[in-house]
C-alpha cells in the first residue's frame, strides 16, 4: 500500500500558526481566504468543486472557521474539523449586516438576459445536453459492485470528453476536458450529500448512488443533470423512485415556460 498524502491534524495546526504569525505582523484583524488551494493547505478541505463560493477565515489567535453556503456546510463538517460559523444562504441578511450599503440583487435581470438566449446559445446549450447525457451513460455502465466511485467517474468523464471532441473538431483553441469533476457518491451517507466528488469508496450492492453532471460540459457551460440509480440490478427504492419522478415533472414544467 503507498504511503498516506493526506494532511494530518498536526500538519493544518503547524500551517495555521504560521499564517496566524504573519497576520499578527503584518497588523491584519483577521484574513478571509478563498479558493480551493487556500482551503485544501490550512484546513485541509478538497474535492469540493467550485460552484459557490466558501471561505475560510482565520484570526490571528483564535480558531479558523468556515463561511459556506448551506448545501456545502454539512460535508465540510465532515471533512474538517473546522467550524461551519455561517451558512450563507439569504440576501436579506446581508442587507441587514451592511445596512449602508446600497446592494441589489441582480439575479432577475441577468437571468432573463440568459433565458431571452440567442440561436447560438440554444446551439451550445443544446450540445451542453448531449455531453451530459453520454457523461451519465458512461458512468452508468460502468456502476456495479466492487467498483471504486473514481473508476464509474472515470468512464462518464472519458465518454463526455469523446463527446465533446466532436463539436469542437477543427478548433485549436478550446478544449474538449472542460467535464472534469465529477458530482458522485454511493451509500446512504455520501448520496445524500450535496456534491460528493468520486472518491476511493467501494461500491456495494443495492446502494443508491447520485450522479451530478453539474460541472462545465462544453465551451464553459454548465449543463446540471441529476440521476440516482442503483448498484446491481435491483431497482431503485419507490421512495426515491417518487423524488425522481417529481423532480422530472417540475423540470418539463420549467421548460414549457422557457420555451413558452
Amino acid at each position: 500500500m503507498a504511503p498516506s498524502i493526506l494532511l494530518t491534524q498536526a500538519d493544518i495546526r503547524n500551517r495555521v500558526v504560521r499564517v496566524q504569525n504573519a497576520v499578527k505582523e503584518a497588523g491584519m484583524d483577521l484574513l478571509v481566504l478563498n479558493g480551493t488551494a487556500n482551503h485544501c493547505f490550512f484546513a485541509g478541505l478538497g474535492g469540493l468543486p467550485e460552484v459557490r463560493p466558501i471561505f475560510l477565515v482565520i484570526w490571528p489567535s483564535s480558531a479558523p472557521a468556515f463561511i459556506s453556503p448551506r448545501i456545502e456546510a454539512p460535508i465540510i463538517r465532515t471533512k474538517c474539523t473546522e467550524e461551519v460559523v455561517a451558512e450563507w444562504a439569504n440576501l436579506e441578511l446581508l442587507k441587514n449586516k451592511l445596512a449602508s450599503a446600497d446592494i441589489v440583487d441582480a439575479s432577475a435581470c441577468i437571468s432573463q438576459v440568459h433565458r431571452d438566449g440567442d440561436a447560438a446559445q440554444t446551439g451550445i446549450l443544446r450540445s451542453c445536453a448531449d455531453v451530459a447525457a453520454h457523461k451519465f451513460k458512461g458512468a452508468r455502465g460502468a456502476t456495479a459492485p466492487g467498483v471504486p466511485e473514481w473508476k464509474v467517474a472515470l468512464r462518464g468523464y472519458t465518454a463526455a470528453v469523446e463527446r465533446a471532441s466532436k463539436y469542437l473538431e477543427g478548433d485549436e483553441n478550446h478544449s474538449p476536458l472542460d467535464s472534469s469533476f465529477t458530482v458522485f457518491g454511493s451509500g446512504r451517507i455520501r448520496s445524500a450529500h450535496a456534491h460528493s466528488v468520486a472518491s476511493n469508496r467501494i461500491m456495494r450492492d443495492g446502494e443508491l448512488v447520485q450522479i451530478c453532471c453539474c460541472t462545465p460540459t462544453l465551451f464553459g457551460h454548465d449543463m446540471c443533470f441529476d440521476r440516482s440509480i442503483a448498484v446491481g440490478p435491483k431497482e431503485l427504492p419507490e421512495d426515491v423512485l417518487k423524488v425522481v419522478n417529481a423532480a422530472h415533472e417540475a423540470s418539463t414544467a420549467a421548460w414549457k415556460v422557457v420555451r413558452a
